[in-house]
């Protein structure tokens, strides 16, 4: 009997350490993947190979994927590379649905042939957000869109705007699901 104790409390053992060796090494492989940016406001997720760069007027922050190889493709004319961009926004008297809905009008007027392709919202850090695909062709580049709607405190609203060719889609569409769930506001107080 003692035996058979024993053995328990070894196999035990083993999964305990093989456990937290894994949990070691995930969180070592997550780390070296990437890193926090942190703005005034927020935090968001930065890949490995990815650099903030000086963003528009109107833009909070822009990251772009220094290390893609757009060689022989339309988008190397244009000097593209995948990105995404934050903004600040505010809801100027609209409700939630009906900032959606002007943003989308939005889109689509400004850009000619823009295609909605999947919308849905969820709940995410305690936050509503609205994920908005679209397609696009642009200098006759075919691009692929991720907007998320982020509701902010009050009034405020952050979007994240994603943006690669669509030929490339696969490759990002997981990783800017994931960036987008990594955003996080920071508190007034802080």
């Amino acid at each position: 009997m003692k035996n058979k104790i024993w053995i328990i409390v070894i196999i035990a053992g083993i999964l305990v350490l093989s456990a937290t060796a894994l949990i070691y090494i995930l969180n070592k492989k997550s780390a070296d993947q990437g890193s926090f940016l942190e703005k005034n406001d927020f935090l968001i997720y930065v890949p490995e190979g990815w650099v903030e760069t000086n963003p528009p007027a109107g833009i909070t922050t822009m990251i772009l994927d220094a290390e893609e190889d757009i060689t022989g493709t339309a988008a190397e004319k244009l000097n593209f590379r995948t990105y995404y961009s934050v903004i600040y926004d505010n809801l100027a008297d609209n409700s939630k649905e009906d900032y959606i809905t002007i943003s989308k009008q939005s889109l689509v007027e400004a850009i000619p042939g823009l295609e909605i392709t999947e919308e849905n919202s969820e709940t995410i850090n305690n936050r509503d957000v609205y994920f908005m695909e679209a397609e696009f062709n642009q200098k006759d580049v075919d691009f692929k869109s991720l907007i998320t709607i982020i509701s902010g405190e009050g009034d405020d609203v952050w979007i994240i705007s994603f943006n690669t060719m669509k030929s490339s889609w696969g490759k990002y569409k997981n990783l800017f699901y994931d960036i987008s769930e990594s955003f996080e506001l920071k508190l007034a107080s802080q």
